[in-house]
């Protein structure tokens, strides 16, 4: 999808809140150790990976002023050995630089290695005053290939694997598992929810060089019998099954077969790179994850028994400064705060109500010393109330050890599937006011640290414009089935972007907004406070209609908007129009202009009702080969003031109210920057610009 249109249908996750004086944020790091990488290089065929998690502070001008570093190293050695050494160096690939950050493991406090293999994961604090740490942390926040991993043994004390560091995309996907989805269909009653992090650096050229996936798996309905055979990511589209490109491990020889009355699943996998299909999956992963499903294979159905075609999520981020004062009743005399982000990863329904969710938990604690956590929960009530726990972390004194400086961080990965924690994921979505997370300790244990995940008093909803979805001020008529553009503020609580998103229609309500267009429920494509992308449904009349925003606050005063049966719009960004070359679906640009003859697509909104009609809301489904697709009344297109030749003009599939029009590019329509429009009727849309080809 070419840049602009990105821009008007892809969701970017903000805040829901207003941001506090320190803010916390969590960045993955990455680095492939070898022997050979050692400076001087090891004549061994040690090899492993790192993964590391960088859990920063800033203050409130973005400078860094602590956080935790923590450590998962695998690494594989020719033989078992002593670990006398892990730690962040600083240097270059061509250096050996001093260590700034270390793991703890000394040759006083080693590790060892079972076969020659071994697994670290250690945490280490950053305080303010560690001057060197805190250099590496914004050293690596800039150019992290200015430092490297090392590991160290007392065979090979300088370093036996080491690796530089790059910085890692994070994207965490979702699914819905069930058995009418296998190919063909289960008749069993078995389900679960699939969450799929997956986290990737890359080269210059955008190619993956290393990559790790987590399956997190919640299931339901399976024999207490059974035995789960594998869990797998899979490279096909729905309908059709097809081969495993990326292995949970599940049914290995490592991990074997997994008793299905186990509970909840959890498997991370290193994606090999030197295995093609899983390079391309891990890539594909980030951009078009609906043509991957995630199958659970047990020993009765080897062929799998529930599955499900991933899912972009949306995100919805709540920065938060936790303090005793904010407890109900208040603590006094404790000095403790917790600097947290507490993010729901969620897939809707085709309500706009979230299906399942992901919450992380992300808190930088600062208390007294030898303090024991026994939980971190978002709680359901208001800032005056001590409410009920939701959504649990899962953090409790039994699998979370004293902080022996009381510094550090919790970082937690639950999955929300239902029930009451469902019911507050909905809830604080739309009235985050009516939340809040609270850090629990063994003195405290009713709450030493809490946080509302917004300030109450939300301003009512304000339109300030309604346009053609295409954005250009001068465009304001729309058609019925087209797309509408809604400007103003506070037009949602929560703001997490694409309504649409994954579902198979566009939803009625959004994190609490709504929109009505001539009295009628309008399907939302996008919601931001500022902006809202939303259909003009096909019932709505011609004329001057009332445009209404209701949020949780309340509803704005009506604005209005001309509604006609047509009212072409080309979409536009920084390139002109937004145009495709059929052959490679790629964007025509002033570098790659179109040619004479060639067919290329327009993208457009407000052509009028298809023939047959389209249901509002309805995202028009790939046809079937040779399957006709319902057209729109025929356009005129003129390229450079020629009229060009119309192949079809209809819905993008997978698109609500995107129009495509397929055209050949006439002879004689000149060269450079060349004026597009499109005509219906007696309605003719914006000029917008193709570069053409002498």
């Amino acid at each position: 999808m070419p840049k602009g249109m990105k821009k008007l249908f892809l969701a970017v996750a903000v805040s829901a809140c207003a941001l506090s004086a320190q803010t916390a944020e969590t960045i993955a790091f990455r680095a492939l150790l070898s022997s050979a990488n050692e400076v001087p290089p090891v004549s061994l065929e040690g090899a492993g990976e790192a993964t590391v998690w960088l859990h920063v502070v800033r203050d409130s001008q973005g400078r860094v002023t602590g956080g935790t570093v923590d450590f998962d190293i695998s690494v594989r050695l020719p033989a078992d050995s002593t670990i006398t050494g892990a730690h962040i160096h600083r240097g270059t690939a061509a250096e050996a630089g001093p260590v700034t950050v270390s793991t703890g493991i000394s040759g006083n406090a080693p590790a060892g290695t079972q076969n020659g293999n071994a697994r670290i994961r250690r945490s280490a604090q950053v305080p303010p005053d560690a001057g060197a740490a805190i250099d590496t942390l914004n050293g690596m926040l800039s150019n992290p290939a200015g430092f490297y991993v090392n590991v160290h043994t007392s065979a090979a004390p300088a370093g036996i694997v080491r690796g530089q560091l790059q910085r890692a995309d994070l994207i965490v996907l979702m699914t819905r598992l069930l058995t009418r989805n296998e190919v063909p269909p289960i008749g069993e009653t078995a389900q679960g929810v699939a969450t799929i992090t997956a986290i990737a650096t890359r080269d210059a050229s955008g190619t993956p060089t290393s990559g790790r996936v987590i399956f997190d798996v919640t299931h339901t309905g399976l024999p207490e019998e059974e035995f789960i055979s594998g869990l797998h990511i899979h490279n096909g589209p729905a309908g059709v099954n097809a081969g495993v490109t990326i292995n949970s491990g599940i049914g290995s020889p490592a991990v074997g077969q997994v008793a299905a009355n186990s509970g909840p699943l959890h498997f991370e996998t290193e994606v090999p790179m030197n295995n093609a299909l899983a390079v391309d999956t891990l890539s594909g992963l980030f951009t078009h994850p609906q043509d991957y499903y995630t199958n659970l294979h047990t020993r009765t159905f080897p062929g799998g028994i529930i599955r499900g075609q991933l899912r972009f999520t949306d995100a919805a981020v709540f920065p938060v400064t936790m303090t005793p004062a904010n407890e109900v009743p208040a603590i006094t005399g404790l000095d403790a705060t917790g600097i947290a982000v507490f993010t729901v990863h969620t897939i809707r329904d085709n309500q706009g109500a979230a299906e399942a969710a992901t919450a992380i938990f992300d808190v930088n604690h600062r208390f007294p010393a030898n303090t024991q956590f026994t939980g971190m929960h978002i709680h359901n009530g208001n800032a005056a109330t001590a409410g009920p726990v939701s959504i649990s972390s899962g953090v409790a004194a039994a699998n979370t050890p004293a902080s022996e400086s009381g510094a550090g961080n919790i970082f937690r990965i639950v999955q929300v599937t239902g029930g009451a924690a469902l019911d507050a994921v909905n809830s604080l979505l739309a009235n985050p006011e009516n939340h809040y997370l609270n850090l629990h300790t063994s003195t405290h244990p009713a709450g030493a640290v809490r946080a509302q995940l917004a300030a109450p008093g939300a301003a009512l909803p304000r339109i300030s414009a309604v346009l053609s979805a295409i954005s250009i001020g001068t465009a304001r008529t729309v058609a019925p089935g087209g797309l509408v553009v809604i400007r103003g503020s506070d037009l949602v609580r929560v703001a997490t972007g694409s309504a649409g998103l994954g579902s198979e229609r566009l939803p009625p309500a959004f994190n609490g907004t709504q929109v009505t267009i001539a009295g009628i429920n309008a399907p939302l494509l996008f919601v931001s406070p500022v902006y809202i992308v939303a259909q003009v449904p096909n019932e709505v009349a011609a004329g001057d209609q009332r445009v209404i925003v209701r949020t949780p606050a309340g509803a704005s005063e009506a604005a209005t908007v001309t509604v006609a049966a047509t009212a072409p719009a080309i979409f536009v960004d920084a390139n002109g129009g937004i145009f495709l070359k059929n052959s490679g679906f790629t964007q025509v640009t002033r570098e790659n202009p179109a040619r004479a003859g060639e067919v290329i697509l327009v993208y457009a909104t407000g052509l009028g009702l298809t023939n047959p009609v389209i249901e509002t809301a309805l995202l028009p489904p790939v046809p079937r080969s040779g399957a006709p697709l319902p057209e729109t009344q025929r356009p005129v297109v003129r390229i450079g003031g020629r009229e060009a030749s119309v192949i079809y003009s209809t819905l993008t599939p997978g698109f609500a109210g995107l129009n495509q029009i397929a055209v050949t590019v006439p002879s004689g329509a000149g060269s450079g920057a060349v004026p597009v429009t499109i005509q219906v009727g007696e309605a003719i849309s914006n000029s917008a610009i193709i570069f053409l080809a002498p």
